[in-house]
């Protein structure tokens, strides 16, 4: 059995511990970029195609964000001319 001294300097070293990994992953969460990503399939027309590039072209967005498109085959090179 741990004695009393002995119990408290090892719940320090536990607590010391813990609070410098807390602080590591909120560092490594802050360097993080938030992701927005859009998957579409064959659905929809040019024209819907045209005005959701429109769109995002014209948002502002925080430079901590990246954004993704997936155009489906037959839309690629539209949504990549436009983008």
């Amino acid at each position: 059995m741990l004695g009393k001294s002995t119990r408290a300097a090892v719940s320090k070293i536990i607590s010391a511990h813990l609070r410098r990994q807390f602080h590591a992953s909120r560092q490594a969460e802050a360097a993080r970029k938030f992701f927005v990503g859009g998957n579409w399939k064959c659905n929809g027309s040019v024209s819907q195609i045209d005005g959701l590039v429109s769109m995002l072209n014209q948002s502002t967005l925080s430079t901590n964000t990246e954004v993704v498109v997936c155009p489906s085959q037959v839309y690629i090179q539209g949504v990549q001319s436009k983008i």
